[in-house]
C-alpha cells in the first residue's frame, strides 16, 4: 500500500506523527488506523466540517449548533460512527464564504469543545 510505504520512509527520516485533516469528505478511519499500525507513524485524524459544496447542508439545517459540537466531541471521545477510531484534533473547519449559513454554523459548533479533557 502506497500510504504505508510513504509513511515508513517518513518514519525513517525522523517523522513520528501525521495529522490528517480530511473531515467528513470520504474519511476512512479504519484505514488510517491500519496505515498507522503498519508504518509505526502515529496518525491523528481530524473532525469537523469542511466548506460548501462539501457540507451536508440538509444535515446542517436539521442540526443545532450544539448538536454539531456534540458530534465532534463524540468523535473525540468515542470514535467515528461505530469504528471506535477516535479523532485527535478538531479541524479543519473550512469556509469559502463567511456569509453562508453552513460555514458560520460550522465554526460555531466547536466552541463548547475547549472543556476537554473531561473531568
Amino acid at each position: 500500500m502506497l500510504a504505508v510505504q510513504e509513511l515508513v520512509d517518513f518514519y525513517a527520516h525522523g517523522g513520528r506523527t501525521l495529522v490528517e485533516l480530511t473531515t467528513g469528505v470520504a474519511r476512512e478511519p479504519e484505514r488510517l488506523a491500519e496505515v498507522s499500525r503498519a508504518s509505526g507513524v502515529q496518525v491523528v485524524m481530524g473532525c469537523g466540517h469542511y466548506r460548501e459544496p462539501y457540507l451536508d447542508l440538509a444535515h446542517f439545517a436539521a442540526t443545532s449548533v450544539d448538536g454539531l459540537a456534540e458530534e465532534m466531541i463524540r468523535e473525540v471521545e468515542q470514535g467515528v460512527g461505530s469504528t471506535g477510531v477516535r479523532t485527535g484534533i478538531i479541524g479543519e473547519i473550512g469556509s469559502n464564504d463567511a456569509r453562508s449559513q453552513g460555514p458560520r454554523r460550522s465554526r460555531s459548533g466547536p466552541q463548547p469543545a475547549p472543556t476537554w479533557p473531561p473531568g
